[in-house]
C-alpha cells in the first residue's frame, strides 16, 4: 500500500493547530476545539489511515467516530462553487475516497467514500 500523499503544513495551517507527532512520524494527531465542538483527527501516513472523532462539550461518547483506510491523499482547497456545503472562500481539507467501513462488507460491495473537513468558521464534515 502506498504512503498517503499530503502536506502536513497545509493540514496544520487549515486546522490552525499543531499536531502531536508520534515517534518516527508514525501518526499525527490534531485536536481542534471550536465553540462546543471538539474534533480529533488522526493521520497515519505510512498506513494511509485516517481517524476522525467529533464530540460535543457535554457528550461522553463521540457523535461521529470513524476510520478510513486506503486513503490516497489529503488536498487543501479553497472552497468555490464546486465544493458544495462550504462557504465560498473557506479552507477545506479534502480526503481522497477510501474504505470507511473496514472489513464489515465484502470488497465487492464497498463504495469508496471521501470527505471534506473545515474548521473555519465552525467545524464541518461532509462525506462525498
Amino acid at each position: 500500500m502506498p504512503n498517503l500523499v499530503w502536506d502536513e503544513t497545509e493540514v496544520m495551517s487549515c486546522l490552525e493547530v499543531a499536531p502531536l507527532i508520534e515517534e518516527y512520524e508514525i501518526s499525527y494527531c490534531y485536536t481542534v476545539e471550536k465553540e462546543s465542538i471538539r474534533l480529533s483527527l488522526g493521520i497515519c501516513p505510512m498506513e494511509s489511515s485516517i481517524y476522525v472523532s467529533i464530540w460535543t462539550a457535554d457528550s461522553k461518547l463521540p457523535l461521529i467516530d470513524f476510520r478510513m483506510i486506503d486513503c490516497g491523499g489529503i488536498k487543501h482547497r479553497i472552497a468555490d462553487q464546486t465544493v458544495p456545503g462550504f462557504e465560498i472562500g473557506s479552507e477545506v481539507l479534502e480526503f481522497v475516497p477510501g474504505q470507511v467501513f473496514g472489513n464489515r462488507f465484502q470488497n465487492d460491495f464497498v463504495i469508496p467514500t471521501g470527505f471534506r473537513l473545515s474548521v473555519k468558521p465552525s467545524v464541518s464534515l461532509r462525506f462525498f
